[in-house]
């Protein structure tokens, strides 16, 4: 398999920048800063608000910025005669190195919450990101009140001492409980001697000799011409009109064009294919496609191509 020289070493470079933001975000307070009462219980947890306060000062310092934000939330059907609501939010996140322009694939998260009115959606919120941030940068919150006291998995890490044996008695008994007893085996089939196994084989031998002769020989009928099919000749496919965008390049007005990698043109050449398409389409004005081919043209910087895929990833007039 090839590799991309160039890629990969911006790829390296963009993850070593990610690393050293891990080792920054590890070094935040991470306590729990908000609490839900859940059938009586008080269910701690961190809010979204300590998460983006924690997270976004660190960005700026190792160079690298964050492309997030929510989908469409789902609602989901609210659990018998109940008034709440039942939402599931998405939250999807991609890492862009500043200094290069390459970014990450998206990844997305998911949340839950069931709550009165508008709190549910929040939830749904906060679930979502705060799953993001402690699978991405393995965090570990110590004790897990959605476990319980589930005393196989470990999840749940008891408070004190009393808890601690008795959690490993509740083990102990699991332990020493009686095995259920073996199935009986099925019955073996009696072995047959070598005599009786060689006067089978004579009998059926003997049966097969007497059918074959008894049985009269097939007629062969001639065998007919095999007619040779004519496979209609291919026509040739028609090849696809020219768009403009062939004609033109990222940063082609500016001295800077002659930088941009193959790398970082893979982006910049679908967003303006994309535009390009819809303009042929009558799905945006010539005025707007102008706009964005000018854009195009000019990217001076890898501030100007970060500015450019932030503003035209996506169509719209």
């Amino acid at each position: 398999m090839e590799f991309d020289k160039e890629e990969v070493k911006m790829r390296s470079a963009l993850y070593k920048k990610k690393s050293k933001l891990r080792e920054l975000v590890l070094q935040q307070d991470w306590k729990k800063d908000g609490f839900m009462l859940l059938g009586g219980k008080r269910v701690d947890y961190i809010t979204s608000e300590k998460i983006i306060r924690n997270f976004a000062p660190l960005l700026p310092k190792v160079g690298l910025e964050l492309e997030c934000g929510f989908d469409e939330p789902k609602r989901m059907d609210p659990f018998g005669q109940r008034a709440e609501e039942h939402w599931v939010a998405s939250f999807h996140v991609r890492y862009v190195d500043i200094d290069t322009g390459y970014m990450t694939e998206v990844n997305r998260y998911y949340g839950e919450g069931m709550d009165q009115r508008d709190k549910s959606l929040k939830k749904a919120s906060t679930d979502a990101q705060k799953l993001w941030l402690l699978a991405d940068f393995k965090i570990g919150e110590g004790i897990d009140p959605d476990a319980g006291t589930n005393d196989t998995t470990g999840a749940y890490i008891p408070k004190g001492e009393e808890e601690n044996v008795e959690i490993k008695t509740k083990i102990a008994a699991v332990a020493v409980k009686p095995k259920p007893a073996p199935k009986p085996k099925k019955a073996e089939e009696p072995v047959k001697t070598e005599a009786e196994a060689t006067a089978e084989e004579v009998k059926e031998a003997a049966e097969t000799v007497k059918e074959a002769v008894a049985a009269p020989p097939a007629s062969k009928k001639p065998a007919a011409p095999k007619v040779k099919k004519e496979v209609p000749a291919e026509k040739p496919a028609e090849a696809a009109p020219a768009a403009d965008d062939g004609k033109i390049a990222p940063g082609m007005n500016t001295e800077y064009g002659a930088k941009i990698s193959e790398v970082q043109k893979k982006p910049l050449f679908s967003s303006i294919q994309k535009w390009s398409m819809a303009n042929r389409e009558g799905k945006i004005s010539d005025e707007k496609y102008a706009q964005v081919k000018e854009a195009y043209k000019n990217i001076g910087s890898n501030k100007d191509i970060i500015k450019f895929l932030t503003e035209y990833r996506e169509v719209k007039e």
